[in-house]
């Protein structure tokens, strides 16, 4: 059966190459096959439940219900959720977003690859990312209702990346009887650069303008902008810093 599917794929992009030949500008020729594409392309959205919404919003404003978006994948296991991806091409690889129930997802525009990005844990949560995100890959825990977790524009992600907003089991103070450890949201500012494995627990935050180091542990919200953290629990190591998306050798030609 894939091999009768990968053969139908292929036949189905000789038929939309042959059929949009004729349209004379580049630019238009191109997205009117990408769309074509996407849409003989595999369901993106598995709705197990009620009043769930999944969109996409295009950038002259025309929304898309049940979008084809190729490298995600959304499932919702419950009711009242609501999923909203800006932007015409979105580009995503190997992505997953599983919601309960009451939660809801923004994802703005990006012209940047979102990869391995999965969402987990959803029960009355909101996650927001703001436009210009890219990811190598990062996981968004959530196992705690009311909590949310916002990501400003411009925010590079590195590898296995984890942004926890709760400790997902329960603490119990033996003196009271009672839990000790409730959820916290998080929030990271604009322009941020997150580096490799590491970590933003609950109540933790970035401020905009920020690097956080490979390995690092943010554990609590930090404010003070244009710094770099790092460490186990992070702390400024640097201030007054920028970053720019170009390696090294490229910035230095540029200049």
């Amino acid at each position: 059966m894939s091999i009768l599917n990968t053969l139908a794929v292929k036949v189905a992009h000789v038929f939309i190459r042959l059929a949009t030949s004729f349209i004379p500008q580049k630019k238009a020729r191109t997205i009117c096959r990408k769309r074509w594409m996407i849409a003989c392309g595999p369901r993106s959205c598995a709705d197990h439940g009620k009043g769930n919404q999944f969109v996409q919003i295009r950038e002259d404003g025309t929304v898309v219900r049940n979008p084809k978006i190729p490298g995600l994948r959304v499932e919702f296991h419950g009711d009242g959720n609501t999923v909203t991806i800006h932007g015409d091409f979105p580009l995503f690889r190997n992505s997953l977003i599983y919601m309960n129930h009451d939660s809801s997802v923004v994802i703005g525009a990006s012209p940047y690859l979102i990869s391995s990005l999965h969402v987990a844990g959803m029960c009355r949560n909101k996650l927001v990312i703001g436009d210009h995100f890219s990811s190598d890959s990062v996981l968004f825990a959530y196992n705690c209702e009311d909590v949310d977790i916002v990501i400003g524009n411009d925010v590079l992600v590195s590898t296995d990346v984890v942004f926890r907003a709760s400790d997902g089991h329960t603490i119990i103070d033996l003196s009271t009887g009672r839990p000790c450890n409730p959820g916290k949201s998080i929030h990271v500012g604009d322009h941020c650069w997150i580096g490799m494995r590491s970590m933003v627990l609950k109540g933790g935050g970035l401020p905009s303008f920020a690097i956080l180091g490979a390995c690092s542990v943010v554990t609590k919200r930090f404010d003070r902008e244009h710094c770099a953290l790092a460490g186990i629990p992070a702390r400024i190591v640097k201030e007054n810093i920028d970053w720019d998306h170009r390696n090294y050798s490229q910035y230095m030609r540029e200049q």
